[in-house]
């Protein structure tokens, strides 16, 4: 990849021009004050009669004022993937467990985003992102031949603020390296039985069919409300079947607030 033209530099070009924003404005509603987060995530996944899998990962963002009901946000992502697949053998069954293939494969991902919010009613924002995946095995990508697949993802989200409940719409253009789009939308409702703690259920996929997901956060009081737990279930309803399990860690370095403050005024 031409490093001229890289994902990475031009968005770390941007990075400067949108935090010289940041601190330039004195009060924001759409974003109390500039912080940052970093999170860590591991799942197992089964997909039925074919493989097992197991990911782990970092995240990281900050978000930042802009205008008055104008905020930014960009974020980066790694996530380390193990494969382990059934083959057919030439009898025609599939190899025992213990002598799977093993592949594993890398993605990364750089995203940014513009939203406006008043933290009383909702939030309206589209994002762009671009993301490269590469496996270290011998399967390539059917759309490049190669062993690398880069990708570019345009996004728009929507939510409206009840009292202790969000409903959120998202939609989502990915567009392959070697051409072709796909799109995804994604329905969500979440609800606070407390201010630190949120349970989220969502579907998402080509009309809301395919996939579905239910997740609880939890950020504990006793640790000054600096770290938040994630863990969540999501089935996936296609061709083939798969299911997911993911726990996750979030540690704030600015604001201490409850997590439904957080939510809706800081990210």
């Amino acid at each position: 990849m031409n490093a001229k033209n890289s994902p990475a530099k031009r968005f770390f070009l941007a990075v400067s021009l949108l935090l010289y924003g940041a601190h330039a404005l004195a009060d924001s509603s759409a974003v109390q004050a500039t912080n940052f987060q970093l999170g860590f995530a591991s799942g197992d996944t089964y997909v039925s009669g074919s493989r097992d899998s197991n990911t782990y990962g970092i995240n990281g963002s900050v978000t930042f004022p802009l205008l008055a009901y104008l905020g930014g946000s960009l974020s980066g992502a790694y996530a380390h993937t193990n494969l382990a697949a059934n083959f057919p053998s030439e009898t025609g069954t599939s190899t025992s467990a213990s002598a799977r293939p093993l592949c594993s494969v890398d993605r990364d991902d750089l995203a940014a985003g513009l939203f406006v919010r008043d933290p009383t009613i909702g939030r309206v924002g589209i994002g762009y992102g671009a993301g490269r995946t590469q496996s270290h095995c011998d399967a390539t990508f059917l759309s490049t031949g190669t062993d690398t697949l880069e990708t570019r993802n345009y996004a728009a989200d929507a939510a409206y603020y009840f009292s202790k409940a969000t409903l959120a719409i998202a939609r989502t253009r990915t567009r392959l390296e070697a051409g072709g789009d796909l799109n995804s939308s994604t329905l969500t409702a979440s609800w606070y039985p407390t201010n630190n703690a949120r349970a989220t259920l969502s579907a998402g996929g080509l009309d809301f069919k395919n996939t579905y997901s239910l997740g609880l956060d939890y950020q504990p009081e006793f640790l000054d409300n600096s770290l938040s737990l994630l863990f969540a279930y999501t089935a996936r309803q296609q061709a083939i079947e798969a299911r997911f399990l993911t726990i996750g860690l979030s540690y704030y370095f600015d604001k201490r607030v409850d997590l439904i403050t957080r939510d809706r005024q800081y990210r």
